[in-house]
């Protein structure tokens, strides 16, 4: 059974976790946080991640067993490595600045920049590779793989496996891109706490949806990236892209967690897909109307935009497991049936 009291464990310890090590590089390092803040941040989600799932007891197993598994130990340690990667090398114009300051040091200061732009496109390089292998990873083993000849009705032929890991890829890059875009212009923080809320949903739904494992997983994710931001945002709020890390963090893990409860879980194919699209409501900021507005404001109107269809998605998913399962708790409960559901049952 869920033991909400270990998920409110999990997400504070998570929480705390990941704001300490925000907090603590900004007394550390003081007046140069903002050229380290993006690697800051990823480091400061790493330690609440990890610290959330130790929590939850999940299990660290190789090679991997299921899908689970194989998002805590493949696709979240690559997740991680290449954001931190990204914002080691974002730091290309600090050392620009630096390096013109002095003279007579043209070879040095051409040498240094290439290897920083070569850095860079090495980043580009092996986030394409993640964004278009993370459903084959996630996949792996299941019986959508298995051909169209194995005589599976689930199993998907040639033509739909392309398709599928082709759409997965454009949405993954498109999302990711519109969100950095955004958190270059306008505050990252409201668009880091969209993706919590997203986040956290997706968890409460796959359970509800029955696997309630599966959306445990998003509570030390969502906790992470909101101590992240939240700390961040006191301590790093002049560099806007300082949470640039933590949202690719975000849209990955919110992409892993739907696929999880979409193929091994019974989230409905429409849900996966809104609650995935939902953080773009962020860019309603944007709107003419609404550009001029203060920064709180328009924030505001970016958590409520995505507060809505969050809400419905929950709201029809605790319809859904209502239905299936009242008549079963209520059996299970009831004094004339002569049966009982365990505390500590599974």
């Amino acid at each position: 059974m869920p033991d909400p009291i270990l998920y409110l464990k999990a997400s504070i310890s998570a929480f705390v976790a990941s704001a300490m090590i925000v907090l603590a590089f900004r007394l550390v390092v003081r007046s140069s946080v903002h050229s380290i803040a993006a690697v800051t941040c990823v480091l400061a989600v790493s330690v609440g991640l990890a610290t959330g799932y130790s929590v939850l007891q999940f299990s660290w197993t190789w090679p991997p067993a299921n899908s689970l598994n194989r998002f805590l130990t493949i696709v979240l340690p690559a997740t991680l490595i290449l954001e931190l990667m990204t914002g080691i090398s974002g730091g290309r114009k600090t050392v620009s600045q630096r390096l013109s300051g002095r003279k007579n040091n043209l070879p040095e200061t051409r040498c240094v920049l290439g290897a920083w732009a070569l850095a860079r496109v090495l980043c580009i390089v092996l986030r394409f590779a993640l964004y278009a292998s993370v459903g084959r990873i996630l996949l792996h083993g299941s019986v959508y793989l298995d051909g169209a000849s194995s005589g599976n009705i689930d199993a998907w032929t040639f033509a739909q496996t392309i398709a599928i890991f082709g759409g997965s890829l454009g949405g993954l890059i498109a999302v990711w891109s519109l969100l950095c875009r955004l958190a270059e212009s306008s505050a990252s923080g409201s668009i880091a706490l969209s993706l919590v809320m997203v986040v956290q949903c997706t968890g409460l739904a796959t359970m509800m949806a029955g696997y309630i494992k599966g959306g445990a997983a998003a509570f030390p994710l969502a906790a992470a990236v909101a101590g992240t931001s939240l700390l961040a945002q006191g301590c790093c709020g002049l560099d806007k892209r300082c949470l640039q890390g933590t949202i690719g963090i975000g849209v990955i893990g919110l992409f892993s967690l739907l696929s999880i409860g979409h193929y091994f879980g019974q989230l409905t194919s429409l849900r996966a897909f809104v609650l995935f699209l939902t953080p773009l409501l962020c860019w309603i900021g944007e709107l003419p109307r609404l550009r001029s507005k203060p920064p709180w404001q328009r924030s505001a109107m970016r958590l409520i935009a995505v507060t809505i269809p969050v809400a419905a998605v929950l709201y029809f998913a605790k319809r859904d497991f209502d239905r299936k399962m009242g008549p079963l708790l209520a059996a299970s409960t009831s004094p004339h049936t002569g049966l009982h559901v365990s505390s500590g049952s599974n």
